[in-house]
């Protein structure tokens, strides 16, 4: 069944989607990891046992910042 007459049946209610394995299911694709960005820290804290309480600058990788990382309960230990 191409994915014409498998879009033309679920809008006719003819065909549950829910019950196509995934072998043949043209839509599915199988989850692989994908690196968004980075947030570098200095570790010269965990070297003195210190709390880190900061936001970490997620950047892609041309360098564009994309978001903050922040968890002020988190302890490095």
């Amino acid at each position: 069944m191409c994915v014409k007459d498998m879009y033309q049946a679920w809008l006719d209610g003819d065909h549950d989607i829910s019950l196509i394995p995934r072998e043949e299911d043209p839509f599915w694709e199988p989850v692989e990891d994908a690196l968004v960005g980075t947030a570098n820290i200095f570790l010269q804290s965990l070297g003195y046992v210190l709390d880190f309480d900061d936001s970490l600058t997620i950047t892609d990788l041309k360098g564009n910042e994309h978001g903050l990382l922040k968890d002020p309960n988190s302890k490095l230990l």
